[in-house]
């Protein structure tokens, strides 16, 4: 091998070497750029995921299972504005999550699987208490419609009309609003429809 062939071998070596090297650092660029990112998504994933249960159980009235807390976080990750990938999501993450929380101090376990806001001198019976107030308010939405228009509501119309804002389960709301006959408020005529005029007419009746 002549000098000038050995010397042009060399410069293709040292051309070979620097376009590896040039491509190998493009990689590890890119890959820089892409762990970056998804160090950014999972911070940004433990933020929401923290912040998302500590909203959903401080609306929520009653205590909440590990399983609800799943179902409501996966509802709500269509409005994140960031990747969610379904195993973050799953019970097992949640459960996890909950630990956490608990461990921070945020939440509270009861009876096994119910979660809840920490607060300060909590009480178990709070719940019946919200749940008799709820009760109380939706019998009283109910009376005012039916004695607004009298013989036109049925228990359906009204749990359609004033359900979704009593804060109850149907049977709960269906339950509350049965007070109406028991006081002797209304009663149903022979369509089921609640009537003021019924129940004065029952009372007239047994007088």
């Amino acid at each position: 091998m002549s000098w000038d062939s050995l010397i042009g071998s060399s410069r293709d070596v040292l051309t070979l070497a620097a376009l590896v090297g040039a491509v190998w650092s493009s990689i590890v660029f890119v890959r820089k750029i892409s762990e970056d990112r998804e160090a950014t998504r999972v911070a940004r994933l433990k933020k929401w995921r923290k912040a998302t249960v500590q909203k959903v159980l401080h609306q929520s009235v009653e205590y909440m299972t590990a399983e609800q807390i799943t179902a409501w976080l996966k509802s709500s990750s269509f409005d994140a504005d960031f990747d969610i990938k379904k195993s973050e999501l799953n019970e097992e993450e949640v459960r996890l999550l909950l630990i956490e929380m608990i461990s921070d101090n945020v939440l509270i376990q009861i009876f096994g699987d119910l979660y809840g806001i920490k607060q300060f001198q909590r009480d178990i019976t709070v719940q019946p208490m919200v749940d008799g107030i709820l009760a109380n308010r939706a019998f009283r939405a109910a009376f005012g419609a039916v004695s607004n228009h009298d013989g036109t509501y049925d228990d359906k119309r009204l749990w359609e009309e004033l359900g979704a804002s009593s804060g109850l389960e149907k049977s709960d709301f269906i339950l509350a609003i049965s007070e109406l006959a028991s006081r002797n408020l209304a009663s149903k005529n022979d369509s089921g429809m609640w009537t003021i005029q019924m129940a004065q007419k029952k009372i007239a009746n047994h007088a």
